[in-house]
């Protein structure tokens, strides 16, 4: 995609994010340029207030935000605040609030993902899987017609999504990664976000981050989609064969997916809806099965 097609980012948080990546930059530096913008002053503040962070009592100033989060943690939100402001032109048809309750739900089972593999990195990859998929919606604003046609897609299964963009343009991968170096977001987040669909291809330094983001998508579709069997089957299969998980996790994080949604969507101001659990997932999966079979057998 031309990159004279790609919106800019919020001239605020772009100051933000590339203060915030230089290894010198200090919490008071920090601190006074947020201050210089009071909706981002406000946008922190209420983040930080969330439930998703659980602080016992309300944060009233910037400079106690910063110094309770710290630059890099800081750096991760105001990313993800960022990303949460970008809504493109988009087709009549295309649901933006299904979208981003997506999105979250990748964004929380990235974080937990790494933290069962045992990184410690766990609110960078809570950013990379808000983010992984957020080409999809600068495709959405190049035509209606494109539009609905991922509209339509939507309802399938993430690999069949992708293939249905590049039967009509580039994938959201690819645009995606394009995106955030024209932001000139940090490589941590661009190379994991261009590889998510083809983690072996990546770089040997973020083909971890990119089998996390790519596990995170199909748990994120174990939660959304109805036909729940065969993800179910290839998610156990990924957590055992590309993360070295015990398939016997999926259910944790899958009841920790859908409690932690539900925190995280009053930070970003994300309506959610209901967030199934593991024995719901499990009982519709054995639905599914039963009804194919007796399909097969008549």
């Amino acid at each position: 995609m031309n990159a004279n097609n790609l919106p800019l980012p919020p001239a605020a948080m772009a100051r933000i994010v590339q203060v915030a990546a230089d290894p010198a930059c200090s919490i008071a530096q920090l601190a006074a340029i947020i201050r210089t913008d009071p909706v981002v002053s406000a946008q922190v503040l209420r983040s930080v207030n969330s439930s998703f962070y659980g602080l016992r009592n309300k944060v009233v100033a910037v400079e106690r935000a910063v110094n309770f989060m710290g630059v890099r943690a800081l750096r991760n939100l105001v990313l993800c605040l960022a990303v949460r402001q970008f809504s493109p032109r988009t087709g009549a048809v295309f649901s933006l609030e299904q979208f981003w309750e997506c999105s979250l739900r990748r964004a929380v089972a990235a974080k937990l993902l790494a933290k069962h593999v045992g990184l410690a990195r766990e609110e960078e990859f809570f950013t990379m899987g808000l983010c992984q998929d957020l080409g999809v919606l600068v495709l959405v604003g190049v035509s209606d017609q494109l539009a609905d046609s991922l509209s339509r897609a939507s309802s399938l299964p993430a690999k069949e999504r992708l293939v249905v963009e590049r039967t009509e343009t580039d994938g959201h991968d690819e645009v995606g990664a394009q995106l955030f170096s024209h932001w000139e977001f940090p490589q941590d987040l661009i190379v994991p976000v261009r590889f998510h669909h083809d983690p072996d291809n990546a770089p040997p330094s973020y083909r971890l981050e990119a089998r996390i983001l790519l596990g995170a998508e199909l748990l994120a579709d174990l939660l959304g989609l109805d036909n729940k069997q065969p993800i179910l089957r290839e998610a156990v299969k990924w957590l055992e064969e590309r993360l070295g998980l015990d398939g016997a996790v999926l259910n944790a994080i899958v009841d920790e997916v859908g409690a932690t949604v539900t925190k995280a969507a009053s930070m970003l101001e994300i309506k959610v809806g209901h967030q199934p659990d593991y024995r719901e997932i499990a009982e519709a999966a054995s639905h599914g099965l039963l009804a194919l079979n007796m399909s097969y057998e008549e």
